[in-house]
């Protein structure tokens, strides 16, 4: 099945717009850094939407970009996949296009998982990609997970409540607090049963080791609790009546406080009180200098209301003049536009006598005038002339008239403009006469201030002059001074007291805690531990495992044949569940899986990818093998051999990453290799 391959900015690998052309089976040879592997997750991004063993997220995907954006495309025959990611590792979405050719996408508003199964149908199924280098490094649970999941049927119902059903079988209940933390971490990812048994049992491990952290934590916090309370173990009365004798005690040293107030005020008139009366003399002499002698609260409030109301007039006085020269100004401009008009008139009356004078002048020399014909009779040339004539007289009165009130009206603009003058005259002084007023209640305000101030000082000195002198301290401050030191000291001890009887009691309280956390932790474990016997290694798996364990070798030892070899898995032994697995040679009878020689494990895993097809029934199918180099020269061909053999009445595309080209592949191979002496130099291999 012919198809083609596009790839822009992956691991630094970008094919030209119409992509790289690839046949049935192809082997992509080149040393390492090529870019063999790209192209091949380039195939399995393409048509899974990420890469198997890999990442799965966008922003994970996006540590293959060499871009802002990155694009794989993949198409077959009545198939075109485009993914398209963009953003970066922070932050990426992935959009995926599915249709028959480019522009021609018929499930544009489909969601992404509809997208996929039509991609899964075009295809004949899912494509299986292996790289044996990762195959060669499993250790046991990844073994036994890989075969699980290999085997697994799509059609076992919903593999969660199938394990919630059998815990509940087993008395381990799916509704207890571990197990529901462990399910929901599972939740809606597992598509088989296998794969949900396999996270639960990683979920469960994980959870195991925390609770059995949390309890060796709980038993220490316990042992501390208990530490603490023992110290700070205290009798007698309660935390709440210690707290009201502390309530007493304060306002017994309030009610001290108050009583020593009252003897400092009425009990002595001591040389300092003789001083502040002196300093109070002197301020009242100074302040009663600064004033004048002659003024009083009266005049004072006088002069400030007075000037108050002063700047107050001038203030609006000011706003008057300006509405005033506003309409000055305005005014002026009109009269100019009167004396503008009037100029003209005198202007086109002085043109009109001109004219009148000239058409006489012309009438008495005889001559024809502008609208008199020259033929006429002299009694016509006579009444013309006294026309003209009257015409100069009644222009000449209106030029006179005209004049007048031209003069009229400049008149009135000079007496407009004087009384403006004067006005801005005015305004120009108010600002500093406002001033002034202000000044003036200000120093009226302070005059008022001062003589209040006097008044106060006044009062304070009658006061102190009232009291008597007296500098012995009485019996009642001795008695009252040694009650205040007894009050002190039973306050403080009654404080240590509270404080220790608080800290008992939060060592109380976290000692309980810390006993059912542990006691809730214990039992989470013993739920855990029950679990992890139902689904784990010795419990569901080993029965899948033991399911997929025939299946499985039936399978692989069809392809094993040709490398002379045997598969063999054991599910069981001496009655108890075991996991162990490996290969058996005729000449060197079994050997394990842990110590089988890296050439023969890639064998194993050569076997295994071509065994998909029996496992999954597959009829139509995309296999990709990395890292083949893994087999040796001979086993390679065996394998192109076993693989012409699985595809006899099957449709197989195969695509294939080794650093060197493979002898006697087996079928016609197309070969693109990524080395010197071009990139992308392709060549076509004939089996021998």
């Amino acid at each position: 099945m012919r198809a083609r391959l596009r790839i822009k900015n992956m691991n630094g690998v970008s094919t030209d717009k119409s992509g790289e052309i690839l046949e049935d089976m192809v082997l992509y040879t080149g040393p390492n850094g090529s870019g063999k592997s790209t192209r091949l997750k380039a195939i399995q991004l393409a048509l899974l939407g990420y890469v198997p063993d890999g990442p799965r997220t966008a922003r994970d995907i996006m540590h293959y970009a060499t871009a802002n954006e990155m694009a794989v495309g993949f198409e077959i025959p009545f198939l075109r996949v485009d993914r398209i990611l963009s953003g970066n590792t922070s932050s990426a979405s992935i959009k995926t296009a599915v249709g028959p050719d480019e522009g021609d996408y018929k499930d544009a508003e489909a969601t992404e998982k509809e997208k996929q199964n039509r991609i899964f149908a075009e295809l004949g199924g899912e494509p299986f990609a292996l790289d044996l280098g990762a195959f060669t490094a499993m250790n046991e649970n990844q073994q036994r997970a890989f075969i699980l999941d290999l085997c697994a049927s799509k059609d076992e119902g919903d593999p969660l409540q199938l394990i919630r059903e059998r815990l509940a079988k087993e008395g381990v209940g799916p509704e207890t607090r571990a197990m529901q933390k462990a399910l929901r971490a599972v939740e809606g990812k597992p598509e088989n049963l296998s794969q949900a048994l396999l996270q639960l049992t990683a979920i469960l491990r994980s959870q195991k080791l925390e609770l059995e952290n949390a309890i060796k934590k709980a038993k220490g916090t316990a042992q501390d609790m208990a530490k603490e309370r023992t110290s700070h173990n205290t009798s007698g009365a309660s935390i709440a009546e210690t707290k009201e004798e502390i309530e007493k005690a304060q306002k017994a040293l309030e009610e001290i406080a108050a009583e020593k107030a009252k003897i400092q005020v009425a009990g002595r008139v001591n040389q300092a009180q003789a001083s502040q009366l002196k300093a109070i003399e002197d301020q009242i002499e100074a302040k009663q200098r600064s004033t004048s002698s002659t003024t009083n609260a009266e005049h004072s409030t006088a002069a400030k209301v007075t000037a108050e109301r002063e700047a107050k007039d001038l203030a609006a006085e000011l706003q008057t003049l300006d509405t005033k020269i506003a309409d000055l100004e305005a005014l002026i401009e009109r009269t100019k536009v009167d004396q503008a008009v009037l100029d003209k008139e005198i202007l086109t009356g002085q043109q009109r006598i001109q004219n009148a004078k000239r058409r006489a002048d012309l009438l008495q020399e005889g001559k024809c005038s502008l609208n008199l014909e020259c033929n006429q009779p002299p009694e016509a040339f006579q009444e013309a002339l006294q026309a003209a004539l009257k015409s100069i007289g009644y222009f000449s009165k209106g030029q006179a008239q005209t004049e007048a009130a031209l003069k009229e009206i400049g008149d009135k603009i000079l007496a407009q403009v004087m009384e403006l003058r004067a006005a801005e005259k005015r305004r120009r002084e108010i600002p500093s006469l406002i001033a002034n007023a202000e000044r003036k209640a200000t120093a009226a305000a302070r005059h008022l201030e001062i003589l209040k101030e006097i008044a106060e000082l006044q009062a304070t000195r009658e006061t102190l002059q009232g009291h008597e002198a007296e500098a012995v301290v009485t019996a009642d401050e001795e008695a009252l001074a040694a009650r205040e030191t007894g009050v002190r000291t039973r306050l403080a001890e009654l404080k240590a007291l509270l404080e220790q009887k608080e800290l008992q009691k939060a060592a109380e309280i976290a000692f309980t805690r810390a006993l059912q956390e542990r006691q809730e932790n214990e039992e989470d474990l013993t739920v855990v531990k029950k679990a992890l016997d139902v689904v784990g290694p010795k419990g569901m798996q080993a029965e899948a495992a033991k399911v997929a364990a025939g299946p499985f070798l039936t399978a692989v030892n069809m392809v094993l044949r040709r490398f002379d070899l045997k598969a063999y898995v054991e599910t069981e032994r001496n009655g108890k569940a075991v996991f162990e697995w490996g290969l058996e040679h005729p000449a060197h009878g079994k050997r394990r899986w842990e110590v089988l020689p890296t050439s023969y494990k890639a064998i194993m895993g050569a076997a295994v990818a071509l065994a998909f097809f029996s496992l999954r029934a597959a009829k139509k199918a995309i296999l990709i093998i990395d890292d083949l180099e893994h087999l040796d020269t001979p086993n390679r061909t065996r394998f192109f051999e076993a693989v012409a053999a699985a595809i006899k009445d099957r449709t197989l595309d195969l695509f294939v990453g080794a650093q060197t080209l493979p002898q006697k592949p087996g079928k016609v191979l197309k070969v693109i290799n990524l080395g010197s002496p071009g990139e992308g130099q392709q060549h076509d291999t004939q089996a021998a």
